[in-house]
């Protein structure tokens, strides 16, 4: 049966470890919802945020009984139970890539001679990171042993870290003076001055509201001994899981790379005005670019998480010939 409320998405996470929200693998039964009504206190806008009260109430169709907790044969049998998460989303007006969701997911474009840059960098992405608890990938082009160039990450100390390499393999590495604050939607970008003119290297860091500036120093430039410079490697250029850090759940809306400091446009994976659902496409500049590991373009917004506290399977009230389908009431706090 379709679902009648198209703008709402209902997600379970069956079988979830409760201690553990990052490991979460979230159903999407949204095709199954009846109706719904909600009373919100809080709830939790996202994994990692702290409960607040919280009720709302939902009907599926349950006509295959894939929600009553006793049948064995439910498609999500034995995990139909009391705590099961439940998250509610809704259409934000923008859309992202949903970083982390799945593990791994990511947009690549094929190598190409305007992406493989030697000297200055100009490198910049909009995002938002949940809760910073590991290196969480941004974006770069790093291959294997001898296919390394630079990639961009926000490090395990909330530190934007730019890695880059001169030979292929040996990496190098910076990272900014201050902190990335969690939670918040914001534009970072990094520029690498491979020669100074004082005998010497230079990385500066920015920040803005959008992708689009007006751009300020974040922090202090830091310069480093020696002139550098990037390795031209072949391998492709990719948002997202770059280096197969584990990624923290987060939001991408927009990355881009010049040749030079303040330079030429090489790569632009704007993801804004992408329809939901969208897994190639081809960028301002000319770059095709493809989802891998699941990344699909998103415009929904968690409005809250909380628990299933009650399965309750019925036939709608005062149908006495069967001809309703049997529904489950879902209660959640």
């Amino acid at each position: 049966m379709s679902n009648p409320q198209r703008d709402i998405q209902v997600e379970l996470a069956f079988g979830a470890d409760l201690s553990d929200p990052s490991s979460w693998s979230w159903t999407d039964v949204s095709a199954d919802l009846l109706s719904q009504s909600i009373a919100i206190q809080r709830g939790r806008s996202d994994e990692a945020g702290e409960t607040q009260p919280m009720t709302t109430s939902l009907t599926l169709d349950n006509v295959t009984g894939d929600y009553t907790p006793d049948n064995p044969v439910g498609a999500y049998y034995p995990n139909v139970r009391r705590g099961t998460p439940l998250r509610l989303s809704v259409p934000s007006g923008e859309s992202y890539f949903r970083v982390g969701a799945p593990e791994s997911s990511r947009f690549t474009t094929a190598d190409a001679a305007p992406l493989d840059i030697t000297g200055d960098i100009d490198v910049r992405v909009e995002f938002l990171i949940k809760e910073i608890d590991t290196n969480n990938d941004l974006l770069g082009k790093y291959g294997s042993a001898g296919q390394r160039s630079w990639f961009l990450v926000v490090d395990n100390n909330s530190r934007l870290r730019l890695w880059w390499s001169e030979d292929g393999t040996a990496m190098k590495q910076v990272a900014s003076t201050v902190p990335v604050p969690t939670g918040s939607r914001a534009a970072y970008r990094v520029t690498l001055d491979v020669n100074n003119g004082a005998g010497g290297h230079t990385l500066t860091f920015y920040s803005a509201p959008t992708i689009d500036g007006p751009w300020t120093q974040f922090g202090d430039p830091v310069v480093g001994s020696g002139t550098t410079s990037i390795y031209s490697s072949t391998t492709e250029l990719v948002v997202g899981d770059v280096a197969s850090f584990p990624d923290t759940l987060g939001k991408i809306w927009a990355a881009q790379v010049y040749d030079g400091i303040g330079g030429t446009l090489v790569a632009d994976a704007d993801f804004r005005g992408l329809a939901p659902g969208t897994t190639a496409f081809t960028d301002s500049v000319g770059r095709d670019w493809v989802s891998s590991n699941g990344a699909v373009i998103s415009d929904l917004s968690t409005r809250f998480i909380g628990h299933v506290d009650e399965w309750a399977p019925s036939w709608p009230a005062g149908d006495v010939t069967g001809d309703e389908p049997p529904h489950s009431v879902v209660n959640i706090t």
